[in-house]
Order: structure tokens, then sequence, then C-alpha cells
């Protein structure tokens, strides 16, 4: 039985991370853990975002990734891999290869398609921005040539959460299927006696979109929080109003804005 489990990541560590990806469980199990937050290396930043625990790490250059998959204690580990393999983390997949690491990905999170086609997709794309349509062309061909060259591994396993997932084709030998953990949470809250509502009221299930970093990490433009939520309290007093229900928001995990009550909207 694998007895450590590294989590090669970009993003940061906290205690939702450490739940919804099993790091309470494994350790729990009695399974060493390791967590390397790869934000700095990728995105730069400080690592002291993270929640800090004696099994974190926070390599800043690919020489010291090197170290760390040289360590006698790394040794016949298994990688959980929480970064998507692209042409900003190919080196990344690149190293592990070399070092003939064990790693293992959890495939989740399948959006609906749209209707617009490829070639128009790459087109507007190429208009809207050519540096940074240059840049990730770069770092696709650079991905994709990493993988027909076979310099990088395919996977030990993937796991895919959904039937979309499960039906896509995977750089891996073997492909899992599994349930989402969001399940496992409704499994859990579904047992409990308590409610934390009453009466009629709606859900809105906040992403904390204002300071989502993944925008950032995706190159996108960020959203003003003042503008942002006093547009959704509007919105929510009218849907309130109109069916004479209460607005009920179900908190993003990083949420800090506690409660608001200009419409009678609870977090």
């Amino acid at each position: 039985m694998t007895r450590k489990v590294i989590y090669v990541s970009f993003m940061r560590l906290s205690e939702k991370v450490a739940r919804d990806w099993y790091i309470d469980f494994l350790m729990a199990k009695g399974v060493t853990v390791e967590y390397w937050d790869l934000v700095p290396l990728l995105f730069g930043g400080d690592a002291a975002a993270s929640k800090q625990t004696d099994f974190l790490r926070t390599p800043r250059t690919y020489q010291e990734i090197k170290t760390l998959l040289r360590l006698p204690e790394n040794k016949g580990a298994l990688y959980m891999m929480l970064i998507s393999y692209e042409g900003r983390t190919a080196d990344i997949y690149r190293l592990l290869s070399q070092h003939d690491c064990r790693t293992w990905f959890i495939a989740w999170g399948a959006l609906p398609k749209s209707n617009e086609s490829r070639g128009q997709r790459t087109l507007r794309r190429a208009v809207s921005n050519p540096a940074k349509f240059a840049k990730a062309f770069y770092f696709k061909m650079k991905a994709i040539a990493y993988r027909k060259l076979k310099l990088v591994k395919p996977y030990d396993v993937v796991f895919a959460a959904g039937r979309a997932l499960l039906a896509s084709t995977h750089y891996a030998n073997k492909v899992v299927p599994i349930n989402l953990v969001d399940y496992d949470h409704y499994v859990r809250v579904l047992s409990e006696k308590t409610r934390p509502a009453t009466g009629s009221f709606a859900v809105f299930l906040d992403i904390y979109l204002p300071h989502q970093n993944d925008l950032a990490i995706m190159g996108m433009p960020s959203v003003d929080p003042q503008e942002y939520y006093a547009l959704l309290n509007r919105f929510f007093g009218l849907l309130e109003e109109r069916y004479k229900v209460r607005v009920v928001i179900a908190a993003h995990p990083k949420a800090t804005y506690g409660t608001v009550s200009a419409s009678g909207i609870y977090a």
C-alpha cells in the first residue's frame, strides 16, 4: 500500500482543499501527505496565502522540485496532480516523468460546449488580443509536442467525475468513474436534522466572483466588488418582491462578507 501521497497543486492549501481532496481522510488512515504549493513558481506571489502546516512545501524554482523528487523519503510516493496539463505546467510533468513518478488525476468540472465552432473561437481570440493568443498558442503547441514526443508519461490513473468526463479521451493508463465530492457533502447534509433556513426561500450559490483567483490565473479581467454586490442585491430584492420568497446565499468557502441586510439576504 502507498504510504505517502504528494499533492502537486496550483491551489492554495486551505481547510476546504484538505477536506475536498481527501487530505484529511488519508492522514486519518495513517498515510503520509505532502502538499506542494506551486502558485509562487507558476504565477508568482507569496506562499503565505496557503494554510501553514508541517507538510506544506513551496518550491519556487524547478531546481527545488528536482531536489524534492530526489529525496529518499519521496521514492515510491504517489503524486496526486491538482494542476491540469497544459503548456505552463508541461515542464513539471516532464520532471515527474523523468523520475518515473506515479501520477493520478481527478477530472471534474465539465462545462457545456457553446455552439461557436473551434475556428470561430480561435479567430475571435486572435483578433481580440493577438499577444495573449500568441502566448496561449505557444503553450498549447508545447503541451501537444511533449505528449507526441512521449516526453511526459500518461497518468497512471484518471478518476473521472460524471458521464461527460467518463466518455472523454484521457491520456491515462486507466480511467476510474467516481462521483464528485459535492455528492458526498450532499449525502452528509441530507442526514442532518436541522436546516439552515426555513419557510419559502430561493438559494443563490455564490462563487465569490470578485475575489476568485481563477480570474487572474485565466487572464480574465477583474470584477469590481462594490458594483457586483450592488447589482446582486438589486436583483435579489426584485426577485423577493416578485415571488414572495427570501433569498439565502450559500456562501463560498472563502467568503468573508458576513451578513448582508440590504434586502434580507443572509450568508
